[in-house]
């Protein structure tokens, strides 16, 4: 068989497996072959049971829409990062549902929100009794998302020195009580530069006597006991 007569016969095949896949779901009794009768969640009980109904209910087993299926939900669930979607067996359906964690409470304006770690702000109720807390101190009714990236970032910087328990963010400054109750602060414009000093310093100097340390001058270091 040459090379033409393969391209058009293995055409022709696909055209036909498509066909069949398209119309089988509209025999009416050949429709509960196909049709999605099981769907399991793993990984969370955020999603509720009647919009999984509505998602997978015109679905038809062998050519579910994953992609649009998901893009649906993680934009209705803001809570979770990501779905995986299989279809193990013939009428069945698993979600592998991975969750947003909560790292922070932000304090905003007499108003209170819990983010991850991109900085996703959550819905619903968390026990942030060991989270930590950031009270941002601004006119703004709404939260910068760039600066809040920066916190976060600033956060985890500073915690591979420190265990933080508390942010403040006011005027330009950021500072950072640690869970031995010490305060750092830095200038937030060259913040980033501010924490290299930091970190030469506390490889030169025991800074266990110290309860509060201000990296934001350019030419000094202000160091309390």
């Amino acid at each position: 068989m040459n090379k033409g007569k393969k391209i058009i016969i293995t055409s022709l095949w696909i055209l036909i497996c498509a066909s069949f896949g398209y119309f089988l779901p509209k025999i009416p009794f050949l429709k509960k072959l196909v049709e999605i009768k099981v769907v399991q969640v793993v990984g969370t009980d955020q999603l509720k049971k009647e919009d999984l109904v509505e998602l997978f209910s015109n679905q038809n087993w062998f050519f579910v829409d994953e992609e649009d299926i998901k893009n649906k939900l993680l934009t209705k669930y803001k809570n979770i990062k990501d779905i995986d979607i299989k279809r193990l067996f013939i009428g069945k359906i698993n979600l592998y549902v991975i969750e947003r964690q909560p790292i922070a409470v932000i304090f905003h304006n007499k108003k209170k929100y819990v983010i991850d770690k991109e900085g996703v702000i959550l819905t619903g109720k968390f026990d942030d009794k060991n989270l930590t807390k950031i009270y941002i101190y601004s006119k703004n009714e709404s939260i910068n998302s760039d600066l809040l990236h920066k916190i976060i970032d600033l956060k985890y910087k500073i915690s591979k020195e420190f265990q933080i328990k508390k942010i403040i963010l006011k005027n330009n400054e950021i500072s950072f009580t640690t869970a031995d109750d010490k305060i750092l602060v830095f200038g937030l414009k060259s913040v980033y530069s501010q924490i290299k000093k930091m970190e030469k310093f506390i490889r030169k100097i025991n800074i266990a006597n110290y309860n509060y340390l201000n990296f934001s001058f350019d030419s000094m270091i202000i160091a309390r006991r």
